[in-house]
């Protein structure tokens, strides 16, 4: 399979050495990620779950969650869009930490630059605000980092005297059949933990309770 990588590479930079090559092959698959989450920010706080165009756009994991938190609209967006409040929100072991400089002011086209460990690995992971309407939605997408594509939509709508928020996180791993393999024997479980730890974590800061919505 890397013999074959390789030389697709070589078809489509032949005029490159192996090394240049290998940067350019890098390059590419980056832009293609920048690209899909180009294309999802068509569809962004839109509820296009199981859709056609979402399909269209090839294969990635969804992981969808609703939570109801007992506060009003603006109060629930403004915490969960300082992104201060995200290290009160992450598991520990993740020993998750922001690198920008504060104050960091968000609006579409942010950047924010992360410290973190993965099971002891060390990593820095960059997002940028895709869109920002508050207090309604955002979203973020990694720049840089261990996925090859990373979309949290943040959805926010008033619902029975609080707040109904609801988070969509498409995803996709690198290394193709590999970082399939890796997604059902460890990476999944994973994700879904850090979402679990972000759901007892709001609650008790918060309090409230959540309706549980389908991981694919």
């Amino acid at each position: 399979m890397r013999e074959s990588g390789e030389a697709s590479a070589r078809g489509r930079f032949p005029s490159l050495p192996p090394f240049a090559r290998d940067r350019a092959h890098r390059r590419r698959a980056s832009a293609s990620a920048l690209r899909t989450s180009a294309i999802l920010g068509a569809f962004e706080c839109v509820k296009i779950e199981g859709s056609g165009e979402a399909t269209a756009l090839g294969k990635f994991h969804t992981l969808r969650r609703e939570q109801w938190i007992p506060k009003p609209l603006p109060q629930v967006f403004a915490f969960f869009s300082d992104a201060e409040n995200l290290e009160e929100i992450t598991p520990p072991w993740l020993r998750f930490e922001i690198v920008t400089p504060g104050p960091i002011r968000i609006a579409a086209g942010t950047r924010i630059r992360y410290r973190l460990r993965w099971h002891g690995v060390p990593l820095f992971w960059t997002t940028e605000i895709r869109r920002w309407d508050p207090p309604h939605c955002f979203v973020d997408v990694q720049l840089r980092g261990p996925f090859r594509l990373w979309h949290h939509t943040h959805r926010f709508e008033p619902y029975e005297g609080g707040t109904r928020m609801t988070d969509v996180v498409r995803y996709r791993l690198p290394l193709g059949m590999i970082g399939r393999a890796v997604h059902a024997l460890k990476v999944r479980r994973d994700v879904e933990s850090i979402f679990d730890y972000r759901f007892r974590r709001i609650n008790e800061l918060f309090g409230g309770d959540t309706v549980a919505g389908p991981n694919r």
